[in-house]
Formats: C-alpha cells, structure tokens, sequence
C-alpha cells in the first residue's frame, strides 16, 4: 500500500482486494477509506488486522502526513460490527478473549498516535 494522490485500484478477485485505500490530500490530510469488498456493509474481520497495521505504520512514517480521517466506502453505513462466520468459529471463551484482545491492540495505537487519527462516518 503507498500513499498517493489516489486510492489503489481494487484486483479482480475481492478476496485479494484490500479493505483501506489511502489519498493524501495537499493540506497533509490522509483520507483513508474502509471498504470490505464484494460486501454490502462493512464489517469487521481478523484477517484485516495486518493491513490496518501496516497503514498505521505508513501514515505515522510519513512527514506530509499531519492527520488522518478513517471514513467509509459505504453509502449508508460506517462499520456494523464484528463479521458474523468470524464470531461463529470462535469455539472457547479463550479463543475469543484472543480475538478481542488482537482487535483492541491493533487500534490502540490510534489513541495516542501522530498524526491524529479520526472517525468519520
């Protein structure tokens, strides 16, 4: 993923496709759009932790960048909750503690974090 002037185009296969697409503005705004593809809702899944992360990382790294606003690809929706197949996998209170956990500490950073980072829905 590299911040630039527009969001990536999305491959073929939504399977393959990322969540976030970046565009930095001229005033050093990240735009960063959340959209699941191939889905009508955005939701909410473990498998997106490593991107968010990885964007995180980049947008902190990156001197043009004085904040970030998170908004959605969706018309009529932000973020409806947790994915519904994800949850029902969880088979042990243990196995879904972990998943909280790693949900909780992939965002955690975007509470104390330069560039300020903000929610848009």
């Amino acid at each position: 993923m590299t911040l630039g002037a527009a969001p990536e185009p999305r491959p073929a296969n939504p399977r393959d496709a990322r969540v976030f697409s970046t565009r930095v503005r001229n005033d050093g705004v990240a735009v960063v759009t959340y959209d699941v593809p191939g889905e009508p809702i955005n939701v909410l899944k473990a498998s997106f932790n490593d991107e968010f992360r990885a964007l995180f990382a980049e947008l902190e790294q990156n001197e043009k960048v004085r904040a970030a606003v998170l908004i959605s690809g969706k018309a009529d929706s932000f973020i409806v909750g947790a994915d519904i197949d994800m949850l029902k996998a969880v088979t042990t209170a243990r196995e879904g503690e972990a998943l909280c956990r790693t949900g909780h500490e992939t965002i955690s950073p975007t509470h104390r974090s330069r560039p300020a980072m903000l929610t848009a829905g």
